[in-house]
C-alpha cells in the first residue's frame, strides 16, 4: 500500500486517486480495520462514500487510509483479506459481517 493519508475530506480530495484499486483504512493505532475495493467507481468516490457514511458506521472510526491501483480490485482484495485471516486468525473488524 501507499503512504497513510489522515481520513478527511481534504486529504481524500487531495491525494486519493479517481482510479480503480484497493484500499485500506487503518485505526488509531495504526492496525488494520477495513479492506475495500473500489472496482465499479474510483478509490476517491469510495472513499467519500465512507467518509459520509454511506458504507456503514464502522469505516467512519478510521484514522488514516491508503490505497494501491489495480486492475483487478476484486482479485487483490480477496488475496489481502486471505493474507490477513492467515496471519491475525480473523478479519479486520470492520470487514467483518
Amino acid at each position: 500500500m501507499n503512504q497513510r493519508y489522515q481520513f478527511i475530506q481534504a486529504f481524500i480530495d487531495k491525494y486519493a486517486p479517481k482510479s480503480k484499486g484497493v484500499y485500506v483504512f487503518y485505526d488509531g493505532n495504526g492496525n488494520i480495520m477495513y479492506y475495500g475495493k473500489a472496482d465499479k467507481t474510483t478509490v476517491h468516490a469510495k472513499l467519500c462514500s465512507h467518509l459520509a457514511g454511506n458504507d456503514g458506521k464502522c469505516t467512519q472510526n478510521a484514522i488514516s487510509f491508503s490505497w494501491t491501483l489495480t486492475t483487478v480490485p476484486d482479485t487483490v482484495e480477496i488475496q489481502l483479506l486471505e493474507e490477513f485471516k492467515r496471519t491475525m486468525g480473523r478479519l479486520p473488524k470492520c470487514n467483518v459481517g
